[in-house]
Formats: structure tokens, sequence, C-alpha cells
């Protein structure tokens, strides 16, 4: 789980403190020479989060998903119960993940 910290604690070259696509690229990259892709599972935590970390808002999170949907297992939502309200759109972490679930679940093919 890297979600738990802001992307430029991870990254020293991050943008913005939320994750963008090279950084989801790198950490499914990493990850191949240990875990077959189709098990690896990305989570999303579309809201406040308990550290440092940072949602790059339902949009972005969209983009993300889109982006990598054919490279890897599937994707998660963590705390998808949380009723903290998200300063970027004045939903909770439950509503945005529904909203990015069911996003996700339309670009089935």
């Amino acid at each position: 789980r890297a979600d738990d910290i802001h992307a430029q604690e991870g990254f020293k070259d991050a943008p913005e403190q939320y994750f963008v696509l090279k950084h989801y690229e790198a950490v499914i990259a990493s990850s191949l020479a240990y875990i077959p892709a189709e098990k690896i599972v990305m989570g999303f935590e579309p809201g406040p989060q308990a550290y440092t970390g940072v949602s790059g808002g339902v949009e972005h999170e969209k983009a993300i998903i889109a982006a990598i949907k054919d490279r890897i297992g599937g994707i998660m939502f963590w705390a998808a119960n949380e009723a903290a309200v998200s300063p970027l759109n004045g939903k909770t972490t439950g509503e945005n993940s529904g909203t990015l679930a069911a996003y996700a679940a339309g670009l089935v093919a």
C-alpha cells in the first residue's frame, strides 16, 4: 500500500501530492518481477486519507483506472464505507468509491 503517503514522499520528482499515471506505472512495473499482472490489484481511496496520502479526485482516478485496466488483475477501494467528505467534490469516500466502481464496471469489454 503506497496510498498512505503522498506522492512527493514516495517519488522525488512528483509534480503533485497525489499519484499520477507515471507513479502507478512504476508500481506496476516493479511488481511484475514478483507477481503475475493478473494478480495485481490496484487500490484507491477516493477521499480524505488517514496519513499523508492525497486523492487526485474522481476524474483523475477515472483516468488512471482507464489507463491501467488492461494491464492488471483489477482494482479495489480502501475505506469504501468511510463517511469522511472529500474537499474536492463534497462527497464521501464511500460515494466516490461507488462512482469509481460503476465507472470501472462500464469499462469492461
